[in-house]
This record gives C-alpha cells, structure tokens and sequence, in this order.
C-alpha cells in the first residue's frame, strides 16, 4: 500500500470537500450520459436468432419471456474453453438479486455465450446460478452485435470491437504496427501501416492516410415504389433527428433555395456533373411531392385535411377562419425560409474559398537504406 500524508482533520475535510465537488459532478455528468444512452434511436431486428437453452431451442423473442424489455449479458465463453470469464462470472454473481426487481419493471435478463450447452450447463450449476444462460454458437448473434469476432478478423490486426471505429482504434493504438487487410485486382491482400500524429498544426490524433486511386461509378436503376420509400425512409429519420431531444440536428441545417442552387453548382462541377444533376432534380421532386402532403394549410396536405373536416362537420369552415389558417402558416412558412436562407448563405463557394484548409505536416522521415 502506498504512503498517505497524515494531516490534521479540519485538512482532511477540507480535501474531502474539493474531492466531494468531482464527485458530484461525475455523477451528474453520469446521469445526462445515461439519459442520452435512453434516447439513443432503436434499430428493428430482422434477423431470425436462435439459441441453445436448458429447454430447447429459443428465439431471440422468447428470451423476453413475456416482459416488454430484455437485458442481454455477453458472457465470455469461447468454444474451446473449459471455463467463464472470470470477470463476467464476478458479475454474474450478482444477477440472482437482480432478476426479481428487473420483473418487477417488466424486464428480464439474459445470458449469452459462444460455447456450446454442454459447457455452459455444467459451470452454471457449479456456480450456483439460475438465471436464462443459453448458447449462441450456431448463430451470428455475437458477430453482428460486435462483442466476436471471425479468425479473419483476429489476423487482421485491426478489429474493432464494441461498435467502435477504426478512427477509435487508431488513436488508442498510435505506436503500434497495424496489418490492414484489403482486396487489390480481386486478391487479398495485406498491408502493415503505422499510424503518425501531425507534429503541425499541435494537438492533432493518430491518423492513417488512404489514396483512392481510381474512382469507379456504378449506375443503379431503382424502381419508382423503391425512390419514394427511401425517400419517405429518409424524411421521417431527418425528422426524427429534428426533433430528437438530444440531436445534433437543428432547423438551420435544414437547406433552402440557397442550397439547392449550391448543390447543382457543386455536381456540375463534378465529373458525372449532368447525371447527378438529373438524379438529385428526381429525388428533389420526390421529396417535394411528398412534403407537399404534409397536413399544412398551404400545401395540398392542408386542402385535403380541410376538406376532411368539413365533411365530417357536414358545414363548410368559415372564410374569414380558413384565410387566417392560411395567413399564418404562409407567414411561418416563409420566414422559416428565410430563416434557413440565412444560414444556407454562409456555406457558398465564394464564402468557402476563403477558409484556408488545415494543412498537415508530419515529421520527416530517414531515408531508406538501399
């Protein structure tokens, strides 16, 4: 154990006051981040999983036995051990207590392993645990949720784990020789790389640099249902992003007629320059069309839905109120225009030319020996 300098107790309050301040504000910064996490948007799974239980085989469904929410606990087990992780059998130790206050907030947990049942079975009793623990070795529910990897992704070097990047990983691992696996000309191939950190501008991470050398477009020709689902795919995410209490995404990253116009400007200066033009001017007019929907009073959506009242009314709505309706949502309307136009100015080419871009210098390398 290491020495402690002994002081009198009004300066151990003291440092125990300044020590308590970071507490707090640990725990408070604990709490926004995990009312964040309970935000975070929710992916539907498609994908039929099925596993290895004490009663047969099981879905992922009936792993919620019933409760609306399940907890899922990775256990490491590998195939070819004999034993659990001995952290996550720590952990497990606990569950018992856990399991009846999870049912009573309709929850239940899960355990899950790669080993096969007839490993898992008998640990679990020497354990003493009786809580779900079932096998997953004949599916990839473990590989698509990032916590197992394939032996091509071990060999490789550069696996990322946890839904992490290969940005995440190259900043933790800044010192160490990367193997990159790619596929050059339809061959495997594999490349060892170091990452550098820029001696200029200071304070910048570890970064790898990639050169694409050819640029090769290949055309698709969706159909007319397939463009407007993935348009109204694509309006209700942004919407959702919009209005999400915790996204970044605000009403001034929303562009106008400004940048509508700065688009085209940019794809003809592209190299397929007319053949992204005609394919952004398609999907723009899908766009419209379907926002044009919206129940709006000045768009068509607002007709429809006014009409709808009025049957249901069986009167019609008075003049003077459907002309005030459409005053103010045509006010609103444009001034929120106007509002994105503001901001749609700022970002024009003319305005970007004179952002000098951030340029990376690196420390120089020894020549080679021959």
């Amino acid at each position: 154990m290491q020495p402690h300098k002994i002081v009198s107790r009004q300066q151990w309050i003291e440092a125990r006051r300044v020590h308590l301040a970071q507490e707090k504000e640990l725990t408070q910064a604990r709490e926004r981040l995990s009312e964040e996490r309970r935000a975070l948007p929710w992916v539907k799974v498609d994908k039929a999983y099925l596993f290895d239980g004490a009663e047969g085989k099981k879905t992922l469904a009936d792993l919620f036995n019933s409760k609306s929410q399940l907890v899922v606990q990775h256990f490491m087990f590998a195939p070819e051990w004999n034993e659990g992780c001995k952290s996550c059998s720590f952990w497990a130790d606990g569950f018992e207590r856990m399991i009846p206050h999870l049912a009573a907030r309709d929850t239940t947990l899960a355990a899950v392993s790669r080993a096969p049942l007839s490993k898992l079975l008998p640990f679990k009793t020497r354990m003493g645990w009786t809580f779900d623990w079932v096998s997953s070795a004949d599916s990839d529910f473990n590989y698509d949720y990032a916590v197992s990897f394939t032996p091509d992704d071990v060999k490789s070097g550069a696996k990322v784990y946890n839904f992490g990047t290969l940005e995440d990983y190259v900043e933790t691992h800044a010192k160490e020789t990367l193997t990159l696996s790619c596929v050059r000309a339809g061959q495997p191939l594999e490349i060892k790389v170091k990452p550098e950190v820029p001696v200029s501008p200071p304070d910048q991470k570890a970064s790898l640099g990639i050169l694409s050398l050819e640029d090769k477009w290949t055309l698709r020709h969706p159909g007319a249902i397939e463009q407007v689902n993935s348009s109204v795919t694509a309006m209700l995410e942004t919407f959702g992003a919009l209005f999400a209490r915790h996204s970044d995404i605000k009403p001034q990253h929303l562009g106008g007629a400004v940048k509508i116009m700065d688009v085209y400007y940019r794809l003809f200066n592209s190299e397929q320059g007319w053949r992204l033009a005609i394919w952004f001017s398609v999907l723009m007019n899908v766009n419209l069309a379907l926002l044009n929907m919206l129940p709006i009073p000045v768009l068509d959506g607002g007709h429809i839905l006014l009409a709808i009242i009025e049957g249901i009314r069986r009167r019609p709505i008075s003049a003077r109120i459907i002309s005030g309706i459409q005053t103010g949502c045509a006010v609103l309307l444009i001034g929120f225009m106007v509002y994105i136009a503001f901001y749609d100015v700022q970002d024009l080419p003319w305005k970007r030319s004179k952002e000098k871009a951030i340029e990376l210098k690196f420390a120089p390398k020894a020549p080679e020996r021959p």
